[in-house]
């Protein structure tokens, strides 16, 4: 009955046309809101071409069998290609490493002793919260200052809250503002393998909101934080890791246009593998700046909340390390 169907040329074409535009408007995203959002689920269509056309293969409908596959392919490559596209982490080496990672707090469940010592267990050397707000703030500061000497937060009541906590010497700090939402970017010091020298490494961390995009003016915005976000990471000339909530997926025109504005990396290189779920779009961000190679990159999860946060290791290139 079903090959019956699939066999009209009419239904052929119909199917057809509609995977073929799906792809497209993935990979060639239009300047148009409804498109924007539906190119966040790019990850989704490509398992759903995936799934038809070994459906197709069982029904033996060949035509819509390699429009299905094809169309995988093209959205696979063009996610491949429009995060890290190195297929592999580097091999790390004697070089300064950096662990940064990045919490919501908002999903961390269990009393603070228990929030406090999942990030105490991550080993990282920067922290960076969101959704700090005062409670928060009194808790972690106190609780973390003998692991994490060094901190400044902009603690708020709405979602735009963010900290930065660190084992290394913070030499310089200061807020500035992206519409309502603060962005901490200061310095720290990193010393080398040997203890013998250090060199400074600039951060930035940042909240976007937590409210899904949709209308043009709020993408708009976004842009405009974006832009800001990148003319002060050019500003440091120093290697610099940004981390935070951006507000959108990686393959984003918005945040594809910061990484080029900036000369930033993104650090994922994988999104099925590693923290693919039909209800989690990953729009927390490490990115580093050319100066860095990031050797290692995880999603943090927890058992009955899953997404909390995220984890990576950065090594200075041995060029730019003392």
């Amino acid at each position: 009955m079903v090959n019956q169907i699939l066999n009209y040329r009419f239904i052929q074409i119909t199917l057809g046309t509609l995977i073929i535009l799906g792809a497209v408007t993935c990979v060639f995203t239009p300047d148009y809101s409804i498109f924007k959002v539906g190119a966040r689920f790019s990850v989704h269509f490509m398992l759903s071409y995936l799934f038809l056309g070994l459906l197709f293969l069982g029904l033996g409908q060949e035509r819509l069998l390699w429009i299905s596959f094809g169309s995988c392919a093209a959205i696979g490559m063009f996610l491949k290609y429009s995060t890290n596209s190195e297929m592999q982490h580097p091999v790390a080496t004697d070089d300064p490493v950096v662990e940064v990672a990045h919490f919501d707090l908002s999903v961390m469940t269990g009393d603070a002793t228990t929030v406090v010592q999942r990030i105490i267990d991550t080993e990282a050397d920067l922290i960076s919260l969101q959704e700090m707000n005062p409670d928060w703030e009194d808790v972690l500061t106190e609780a973390l200052v003998d692991v994490y000497p060094y901190s400044k937060s902009v603690s708020r009541l709405d979602p735009f809250g963010v900290a930065i906590f660190s084992r290394l010497p913070i030499t310089e700090v200061d807020t500035f503002m992206c519409d309502d939402a603060p962005n901490l970017f200061g310095k720290v010091k990193v010393m080398d393998e040997n203890g013998t020298g250090e060199q400074e490494i600039g951060f930035i961390t940042t909240s976007l909101g937590a409210a899904p995009l949709f209308y043009p003016r709020e993408f708009q915005r976004l842009r405009r934080q974006l832009l800001k976000i990148a003319v002060y990471a050019k500003q440091m000339n120093l290697p610099v890791l940004t981390m935070g909530y951006y507000n959108e997926v990686s393959w984003a025109n918005e945040l594809k246009d910061f990484r080029t504005a900036a000369e930033l990396h993104d650090s994922r290189r994988a999104y099925v593998a590693n923290n693919f779920s039909l209800t989690h779009l990953s729009k927390d961000h490490i990115f580093h700046s050319k100066d860095f190679k990031c050797v290692d990159f995880k999603d943090l999860s927890i058992d009955d909340v899953g997404h909390m946060g995220i984890i990576g290791s950065f090594q200075l290139r041995g060029e730019t390390s003392l």
